[in-house]
């Protein structure tokens, strides 16, 4: 995890999910966009949220846990 992804779970902001591959055409309907960097958002959840379901992923799959981006 990067420190600013962290920083986003403390102040429940939201992220951009991204990605280098141009989206499918449903998910630019539903708002996926380019942007300046030439990287395609295609989503902005809440980072507390999806923190949320990375946990309850590993718990599920008996996951040994995540390693930090500085470790």
């Amino acid at each position: 995890m990067t420190d600013a992804f962290m920083r986003a779970v403390e102040d429940d902001a939201k992220i951009e999910l991204v990605h280098k591959a141009r989206p499918h055409p449903d998910a630019i309907a539903a708002g996926a966009y380019r942007r300046e960097d030439g990287l395609w958002v295609y989503a902005k959840p809440r980072a507390r949220e999806l923190w949320d379901q990375i946990m309850r992923s590993t718990y599920d799959h008996a996951e040994p846990g995540i390693r930090s981006s500085t470790a």
